[in-house]
């Protein structure tokens, strides 16, 4: 990139696209959120969001901790599972401060039952699955409001209840969120080597499930491939996904909201980030989103759409 190039970026008179605050991210050693300053998390903290999640850490600090003499027993399985049931449904609709406030109980409650449940067999399976599900709500938190170290500790524990639930999908998907932490900053071929690995692991059984979350790990190949400007490599791993999602249709699997929708919102950004606005454009007209599509998935595609939009007017005038 040259010189006067960056130059008109670091004075506002051009707007890099997605691929080139990558890049800077990687040269500069920082993540792409530092480089758009997020003020609002500094305003936010300030106000109400340090209360929400100090219990988030306070919880996963306490992870395998016996609970103490005279503490409730924690519910049956079938109770928590009601529960963790509520929060992927806060997730889907992006209720942060809601999932926040009921998470670092269900953390303690879902921990204590997994020592209950410590004999080999499906109920230890399944009480560790529940609370990687519950680990997963915390990254999300986390995540969402800019606490890195948070959703990195969150990914670690829910990394140790996967390995023990039986469920390589599960295994999957902290690849997963953890191949999204790296698109976030320098680390970037280190992403895809996860996305990569999780394919290798899981093993394509021809479920619906299974076949999910292997097309939630291609498209974050296809991010990964797309902000290291790699377009051919786009281009194919889009093209599996497109094969994927035509099979399928739309799905909700793991909370990977796989199908032709979400597969079509990657080629608008892969084509908006490669500064071809118009093609972005093309596709988003042809895109219908489904009845109770994910608001947050929803809200990406009018982004990326008004984007592209934005750009092919101001190019016109």
């Amino acid at each position: 990139m040259s010189a006067s190039m960056l130059s008109r970026i670091e004075t506002g008179a051009r707007t890099p696209s997605e691929q080139v605050l990558a890049a800077l991210a990687r040269a500069l050693g920082v993540t792409v959120s530092v480089l758009h300053g997020q003020p609002y998390i500094e305003h936010l903290r300030k106000d109400q969001l340090d209360r929400l999640i100090s219990p988030l850490g306070t919880a996963l600090d306490n992870w395998g901790i016996s609970p103490e003499d005279g503490d409730p027993a924690p519910r049956g399985l079938e109770g928590i599972g009601a529960h963790i049931s509520r929060v992927r449904r806060l997730r889907t609709d992006s209720e942060y401060g809601t999932l926040a406030e009921i998470l670092p109980g269900l953390l303690g409650e879902v921990s204590h039952a997994t020592m209950v449940h410590a004999a080999p067999g499906h109920d230890r399976e399944r009480a560790h699955w529940l609370q990687a599900e519950a680990a997963l709500g915390v990254f999300s938190v986390a995540y969402k409001f800019g606490y890195m170290d948070l959703a990195r500790l969150a990914l670690s524990r829910m990394a140790m209840a996967a390995a023990q639930s039986g469920d390589p999908r599960q295994v999957a998907a902290e690849r997963v969120k953890r191949a999204q932490l790296s698109a976030d900053g320098p680390a970037m071929e280190q992403g895809l080597r996860l996305v990569r690995q999780g394919l290798r692991d899981l093993e394509d059984d021809g479920t619906s499930g299974t076949r999910a979350v292997r097309g939630g790990l291609i498209l974050k190949g296809v991010q990964m491939n797309d902000l290291l400007g790699r377009g051919d490599e786009v281009a194919a791993w889009l093209s599996e996904a497109r094969g994927i999602a035509a099979e399928l249709g739309e799905t909700n699997h793991y909370l990977f909201v796989f199908g032709p929708t979400n597969t079509e919102q990657h080629a608008i950004a892969a084509a908006g980030d490669r500064d071809d606005h118009a093609e972005a454009v093309a596709i988003s007209d042809r895109v219908r989103l489904p009845e109770g599509y994910p608001a947050a998935r929803a809200g990406v595609y009018w982004i990326d759409r008004a984007r592209s939009l934005a750009r092919c007017a101001g190019r016109a005038v």
